[in-house]
C-alpha cells in the first residue's frame, strides 16, 4: 500500500512538471506567504496618530516654557525676570503688530529700552506680509544677527554665526528649540523666545516661527538656520515654548 501510493505521488510530480516544461516554465511554484500583519499605526493622540512633519511645533501646555541661567523655570518667574530688563516694553512695542505689504516696524526705542548701551545694526524690519517681531540687534556684530533670507520666497530670518566655534551650540539649540515635537501640535508654528547678552541674558525675539524647508548647502556651511515669520496674534502663556541661553 505505501509503495502504491508513494508511486502515485511521483506519478502526480512528475506530470506537474511536464505540464511546467509545455508552459515554458522551469521552476517549481512557491506559494508567497501571506504578507507580515503590521501593527496599526501607534495612537500619539485622541486624534488618531500624528503625522511626521518638519515643520515648528508647540510645546504641550503647562510644560516647562523657558530656561534662564541653564535653571528651568516657570512662566511666572520668565515674567519677573523680563521685568528686570524693561523687556515688556519691547514686546508691547513688537509683539503682534501685523504690517501691510512693504510696511516697516520701528523698533529701535524698544530695543533700547530692553538692552541699554546696546549698538543696533537694524533700526526697523522691511516685510512683505506677516507679523515682524523683531530687528536685529547686536554689539559689533559680536553675536551676528538675524537677516532677511534670498532663497526662499516668504520672509524668513537666518541667524548667522560670526564665530563658529563659539556660537556653533547655540544654534544648534536653536534649532532643537524649533524642532520641538508635541503630540497634538499637528505641525503648528513653534511659539519662541530668543535671549541674546553679553553678561545679562536680554529678550530680542518673541514670536511664532516655522522652520523653513531644507537650506540650501551653502547656506548650511554657513550654519545658518531659517525659520519663516507667522502671523501670531500674542504670545500664549500655554504654548509659550523657551527662551535660550545666553
Amino acid at each position: 500500500m505505501p509503495n502504491e501510493y508513494e508511486a502515485k505521488r511521483l506519478a502526480r510530480i512528475a506530470e506537474n512538471k511536464a505540464m511546467l516544461a509545455s508552459l515554458g516554465i522551469d521552476k517549481q511554484i512557491i506559494e508567497k506567504a501571506a504578507p507580515k500583519q503590521r501593527p496599526a499605526a501607534k495612537q500619539l493622540s485622541a486624534r488618531g496618530p500624528v503625522r511626521r512633519s518638519s515643520r515648528v511645533q508647540e510645546l504641550h501646555p503647562g510644560s516647562i516654557v523657558a530656561v534662564w541661567d541653564a535653571k528651568p523655570v516657570l512662566m511666572r518667574d520668565v515674567v519677573m525676570k523680563l521685568g528686570l530688563h524693561d523687556t515688556p516694553d519691547l514686546l508691547r512695542a513688537c509683539l503682534g503688530k501685523e504690517l501691510v505689504p512693504g510696511g516697516k516696524l520701528p523698533v529701535v526705542n524698544a530695543l533700547k529700552a530692553a538692552n541699554p548701551g546696546g549698538v543696533y545694526e537694524q533700526t526697523s524690519l522691511l516685510c512683505t506680509n506677516a507679523t515682524v517681531l523683531f530687528a536685529c540687534v547686536s554689539a559689533i556684530n559680536e553675536l551676528g544677527a538675524f537677516s532677511k533670507s534670498a532663497t526662499t520666497k516668504d520672509i524668513s530670518l537666518a541667524w548667522k554665526t560670526t564665530n563658529a566655534k563659539r556660537y556653533e551650540q547655540l544654534n544648534r539649540r536653536l534649532y532643537r528649540a524649533a524642532r520641538v515635537s508635541a503630540a497634538t501640535s499637528n505641525g503648528k508654528p513653534l511659539h519662541l523666545f530668543v535671549c541674546f547678552g553679553a553678561t545679562n541674558a536680554r529678550v530680542v525675539y518673541a514670536g511664532r516661527l516655522a522652520l523653513a524647508q531644507s537650506p540650501a548647502k551653502t547656506e548650511k556651511k554657513k550654519k545658518m538656520f531659517f525659520f519663516q515669520l507667522v502671523d501670531g496674534k500674542k504670545l500664549s502663556k500655554g504654548v509659550l515654548s523657551a527662551m535660550l541661553q545666553r
